[in-house]
């Protein structure tokens, strides 16, 4: 094995300020305010793992429904969580009820009536940042 040509020596500085930026892929939320000292652990950042990408269900096509009554015959109201496979609408047909569940786990957040479709926004896993560093926040 080669000796390196210049050994290494770890520089040690004394009254030296140092400023870490964390930045997260994502826009996100600061969990600590301006003035607040850190520890490495301290979580200092919440932000998304990934952009949502809504969900487009065709509920007017799968129900035999006209477009404008969907929003009748949603079984949750818009705004309202839901999980992948659970109902989100429903009519009668005869004697029995026909329903269209949730593709994915997300919001019900949109109802179109000239398609009659509901749009379902995913839930999105969320990643906290680490200082990483001792120090105080000096910005926000």
């Amino acid at each position: 094995m080669e000796k390196p040509l210049v050994k290494q020596v770890p520089a040690l500085s004394r009254e030296v300020a140092l400023i870490v930026e964390r930045r997260a892929g994502l826009p996100g939320e600061v969990r600590v305010p301006v003035g607040a000292r850190v520890e490495p652990s301290t979580v200092v950042l919440s932000a998304p793992s990934s952009v949502p990408r809504p969900v487009t269900v065709h509920v007017a096509r799968e129900l035999g429904l006209s477009p404008g009554v969907v929003r009748r015959h949603l079984t949750r109201p818009l705004g309202s969580q839901v999980s992948a496979g659970e109902p989100i609408a429903s009519a009668r047909r005869g004697l029995r009820t026909a329903q269209v569940t949730a593709p994915i786990t997300g919001q019900l957040a949109e109802v179109d009536e000239q398609l009659g479709t509901v749009t379902i926004t995913p839930a999105v896993a969320s990643i906290d940042y680490a200082a990483l560093v001792h120090g105080e926040v000096i910005e926000a």
